[in-house]
């Protein structure tokens, strides 16, 4: 809290700067609620780990994994030539143990320099021009727990506007995993940290909009987890069409993807992250008619996956009500069950009332039935090895 102070007070004292055009920009979410979730995995008795009823306060609505989210999103900047940028994010409300209650997602100064063609920022990195930029997907390969470093972004201006826009650049910042493998005597040095750079590049048109980044990996930061020192790459992309839309007004389609473990020896598989996302959407008016496909990789475990969604906006959008269906089907060596129609199967209705265009109140049900692995119970009682869970939530929610 003091930091955040500490923001405020830097803001009021340039204030009183004269002959500069200052801009200072505040803007968040808070979304928090009431989640009651029961899980059943049928071999289990009433009452055992298996079979567990929780009421807590949380938010399903994209806000973390805690009691809820907390987002504060500050700008300041002093005639676009200098400034900083920082979230401050809570997502735990208590100091009692679990997660760290106060966090910094991001916090760094940036320069720009050559009439806007050069921007140099540093610090904790974030926001970055190359991110997959959602939704739920939200993934920056130079923002990754606590790491700092230098972003540079080169913005040619000799592209006319007509063209595009071009932006691209690099990253040096530290490493995304353990040094202490290294040993005592082997030293860590300026081209194990190069090692670590990133590379991006942004293409926006009227058009369409291309983004990619992709960060190299140094094998002196070898996982712990990892069977060798080389873990691999990560690459982040989103590319997104800006035409369909002059045809048929609220049809627009959109891909965004993430993969940790590039370049990873056949014997670290099991570290593989890769999400991948394409999506289909048309939302005039009066509804908003969804459907993603998508291919995931965990370890060693394929994921393929469709999730329609269809929600209608009535009384001018006061009332919003619809639901979602999500199929997932697994595969490969890695399958959970073998021959089992789905991996996972969700339906989630939803009712919200949008009390103002930014803020609501809702309540949603959610049932998923999930294959998990089969153990000797399963077989000796002739069980399909799967879990049901179910969640109510009711909550709240409003952005500024």
């Amino acid at each position: 809290m003091k930091k955040l102070l500490a923001l405020f007070m830097l803001a009021a004292f340039a204030a009183g700067i004269p002959a500069q055009e200052q801009e200072f920009k505040l803007s968040g979410e808070v979304k928090t609620g009431l989640l009651m979730t029961k899980t059943e995995d049928q071999i289990s008795p009433k009452g055992d780990k298996g079979n567990t009823t929780k009421t807590a306060a949380g938010s399903k609505d994209d806000a973390g994994s805690g009691s809820g989210r907390f987002r504060l999103n500050i700008e300041y900047s002093i005639d676009d030539l200098f400034g900083f940028k920082a979230r401050l994010q809570m997502e735990n409300w208590s100091n009692n143990g679990g997660d760290t209650p106060v966090l910094w997602p991001y916090a760094f100064g940036y320069v720009n320099l050559l009439e806007d063609q050069l921007t140099l920022s540093f610090g904790k990195l974030g926001a970055s021009p190359w991110g997959t930029g959602g939704p739920e997907l939200w993934k920056e390969v130079e923002s990754i727990d606590t790491l700092g470093g230098m972003r540079l972004e080169w913005k040619p201006a000799f592209i006319p506007e007509h063209i595009g826009k071009l932006n691209v650049g690099f990253v040096i910042n530290d490493f995304d995993g353990y040094t202490d493998m290294l040993g005592f005597t082997e030293p860590v040095t300026f081209l194990d940290v190069l090692q670590e750079s990133v590379v991006g590049v942004s293409y926006t048109h009227e058009k369409f909009l291309a983004r990619f980044a992709y960060r190299f990996d140094s094998e002196a930061d070898k996982d712990r987890d990892a069977a060798s020192a080389q873990e691999g790459g990560r690459i982040v992309y989103r590319v997104e069409e800006h035409a369909l839309d002059q045809f048929v007004p609220g049809l627009s389609i959109w891909a965004l993807g993430y993969w940790y473990g590039v370049g990873a020896p056949e014997e670290n598989k099991d570290i593989y992250d890769v999400q991948n996302w394409l999506f289909f959407q048309y939302a005039p008016e009066f509804l908003t008619a969804q459907i993603r496909v998508g291919y995931d990789v965990l370890a060693k475990n394929q994921v393929v996956h469709v999730r329609p969604s269809l929600y209608g906006h009535f009384f001018g959008r006061l009332l919003t009500v619809g639901a979602m269906f999500h199929y997932g089907q697994d595969f490969g060596d890695a399958q959970i069950h073998e021959g089992s129609p789905f991996k996972y199967m969700v339906i989630e209705p939803l009712a919200q009332l949008n009390i103002t265009s930014n803020s609501y109140v809702a309540v949603a049900y959610n049932w998923r039935r999930e294959y998990v692995h089969e153990d000797a119970e399963h077989i000796a009682r002739n069980l399909q090895p799967i879990t049901q869970t179910q969640w109510v939530n009711v909550r709240v929610g409003m952005t500024f």
